[in-house]
């Protein structure tokens, strides 16, 4: 009898083939001769290894080592479980590289020297890492079961093809997902916590289905991609899985902003595709960890509501679906979100959203609940509508809610704010007797003075003499002595300026005065002069002082300087000076006098 070494990372199946061709007869032949079935050989069993070492010369040690053994429908490779599926040993796959060597090794007996590597029938392994080539497959030989397995008669059946194959070597060097295989089989776990805490043929399917529905779409089959395409995918699965946690996010991510809208009661597979459909179905428990940690990551980012199902229903969303916003706070969603969306709680492109982010729907309904319209806030402070739009006006209530970001709402107000400003009133109301005091309304007529400038002075407590009438609601209630309020109106001698004195000062026009003053270029105030309080701006004479020392008209700096026109035009341009404030606004031309005078300097 003649024999074969066992050679490095053989197959038993391979040594089995080989042994049978040094002795000119099949394996399937061999095996009978030796009492067993080729079969046995097969499944690894402890009765064909103890034959082939006894037959062969070779360390059972050895053999056991290099057995693929049957568990169930699954096979064992170095300590691997994979899936008869994806450890392809009835398809004839090879290194083109790998059997020239082979074919090289003159030590070896003629008609001897290829050899099948354990390997090569790993599906998610394209590439030869000895050679940097693609690992040819020509699919399962023509031949019954369990001949096929038998190397040597595979590679007879399969002679033409296997010939075209190796005149032609397509080179490429092995992706980090096929090292990280390599590694696998040699028992190091140095890939990140998700790819280290699956067995090795669940980490390299999930890269691949990662990497499918990142390259080529979520609705995907594998079975529709070529070798080529499946290697691209299984790589780019890898470099976001072996990133851990923040690498998954990664993937997520770009999952996520493929989709134009979610609705807040999506499902997995409409976000994830094939991949969550695929592992949906998978119960291994080594997945759990995987599918909760896109569960979670998927609630945290997404508009989900507990109406949402991606790989269960969460307990606990930052979202709320319209039912959970009509059970919780009995107002119509979509005038929930209308309203968040004015008060910028919510972004625009989600007012027709089927759901509302929870801590805007509490605070948006929060609002809402203490919302009152303008009649009705007219009403609570105890006034009529037209005076509450003046009080409104002089910016003394603010709304709560009104239009914004494209909604048009009508105005609302707090109906605590309201409240809370009529009771701080009431509480400087001392006077217990109202005698000789009038209602607000009443001192209005007897002083000609708004009724927001009498609540103005009531909330700056500038009134000391405060009765209350409590028969009456609101603002209606409080009375005052009109004395006081013309009192704490009269002007102060201060020796402000009037806008004509003002005007002359600058030697400027009417119209570029007022423009000043309504601009707030030059500051003034309003105040009101008795009998009848009519209203007069002045300037004061600090405000003058800055302003004239600061800025000079055109003409101002024509008298003042005592310099011709003419050289006054040429120092403003060869220096280029702007006026100080908008011509086409204001229609007079002002300059800032330093710079004014140091350019007349420079042309003297």
């Amino acid at each position: 009898m003649l024999y074969v070494p066992l050679l490095d990372q053989e197959c038993l199946t391979s040594f089995c083939a080989r042994f049978a061709a040094a002795n000119f007869t099949t394996a399937t032949e061999l095996c009978l001769d030796m009492g067993i079935r080729f079969q046995n050989v097969v499944d690894g069993s402890d009765e064909a290894i103890e034959a082939l070492a006894e037959y062969g010369r070779v360390a059972p040690e050895r053999l056991r080592q290099s057995a693929v053994r049957g568990v169930g429908g699954s096979v064992n490779v170095d300590g691997e479980v994979f899936a008869r599926k994806n450890y392809a040993r009835t398809r004839l796959r090879f290194c083109p590289e790998c059997f020239r060597e082979d074919d090289r090794s003159a030590d070896r007996m003629p008609g001897t020297r290829r050899y099948t590597r354990r390997i090569w029938p790993i599906r998610f392994l394209r590439t030869c890492p000895q050679h940097s080539c693609r690992i040819v497959d020509l699919g399962v030989p023509p031949l019954s079961s369990p001949r096929f397995h038998d190397f040597m008669e595979a590679q007879e059946a399969m002679y033409d093809d296997l010939e075209d194959a190796m005149a032609i070597t397509s080179s490429r060097s092995p992706s980090g997902f096929e090292l990280f295989l390599l590694r696998r089989l040699r028992a190091v776990r140095d890939n990140g916590p998700l790819l280290d805490a699956m067995p090795l043929e669940l980490a390299a399917f999930v890269c691949e289905l990662a990497g499918v529905s990142d390259l080529f779409g979520a609705k995907t089959a594998e079975r529709s991609l070529d070798e080529d395409q499946l290697w691209a995918a299984g790589q780019r699965g890898y470099e976001y899985l072996s990133a851990g946690v923040p690498g998954l996010h990664s993937y997520l991510d770009v999952m996520h902003s493929r989709l134009s809208a979610v609705r807040c009661d999506v499902g997995g597979q409409k976000i994830y595709g094939r991949f969550y459909t695929i592992l949906k179905d998978h119960e291994n428990p080594a997945l759990l960890g995987l599918k909760r940690e896109i569960h979670d990551y998927a609630v945290r980012v997404l508009p989900l509501s507990g109406d949402s199902e991606v790989f269960g229903r969460p307990s606990s969303t930052r979202y709320l679906s319209e039912k959970q916003l009509r059970d919780q706070f009995a107002i119509r969603p979509g005038h929930m979100r209308k309203m968040a969306v004015a008060a910028g709680l919510l972004d625009p492109s989600e007012i027709a959203a089927g759901a509302m982010p929870r801590e805007v729907a509490s605070s948006i309904a929060a609002s809402l609940s203490d919302a009152v319209l303008p009649a009705q806030a007219a009403e609570l402070i105890g006034v009529n509508y037209t005076v509450f739009k003046s009080l409104r006006r002089a910016g003394l209530f603010s709304p709560l809610l009104s239009s914004g970001n494209g909604v048009a709402a009508r105005e609302r107000f707090s109906r605590a704010a309201l409240l809370a400003f009529v009771d701080e009133i009431e509480r400087t109301a001392e006077r217990l007797s109202i005698d000789g005091l009038d209602s607000i309304i009443v001192a209005c007529k007897k002083t000609s003075v708004k009724f927001s400038e009498i609540v103005a002075l009531l909330q700056q407590k500038r009134l000391k003499v405060i009765g209350w009438n409590p028969g009456q609601p609101g603002l209606a209630a409080v009375m005052i002595d009109p004395a006081e309020v013309e009192e704490a109106l009269a002007p102060c001698d201060n020796g402000s300026l009037q806008v004509e004195e003002m005007k002359a000062k600058l030697v400027t026009s009417n119209e570029a005065i007022s423009v000043l003053l309504r601009g707030g270029y030059l500051r003034s105030t309003v105040e009101r002069l008795p009998p009848r309080f009519q209203p007069r701006r002045v300037i004061s004479r600090d405000d003058a002082e800055i302003f004239t020392l600061t800025y000079v008209s055109f003409l101002g700096a024509e008298r003042e300087y005592g310099v011709r026109r003419k050289d006054l035009r040429m120092a403003i341009q060869r220096y280029g000076l702007e006026p100080a404030f908008p011509v086409d606004e204001v229609r007079v031309s002002f300059y800032v006098r330093e710079k004014l005078e140091a350019a007349l300097k420079l042309v003297r």
